[in-house]
């Protein structure tokens, strides 16, 4: 039961992967905002969590953003 707590960040970080990753129907016009969101929950999660304060974890961190970020990039050039 000790270990109950650790649940609701992993929780969040995966709600907010699913949010930066989300495809609706037009949604790259607030795939910024979406992202953005994303970034926060991430950003926020160290700060209640001591164990992923990880340099690992920021990586990974990083990673998704970056991914999140340049996919309507990588859609607009395989368009031309």
């Amino acid at each position: 039961m000790a270990n109950s707590p650790r649940i609701v960040p992993l929780i969040l970080f995966f709600v907010a992967l699913g949010v930066c990753f989300w495809r609706a129907h037009k949604a790259d016009r607030q795939h910024l905002t979406l992202c953005s969101i994303a970034a926060v929950i991430w950003c926020s999660l160290p700060l209640f969590e001591p164990s992923m304060r990880r340099s690992g974890y920021a990586l990974v961190v990083a990673t998704f953003l970056v991914t999140g970020l340049t996919q309507p990039l990588r859609r607009r050039l395989q368009d031309r």
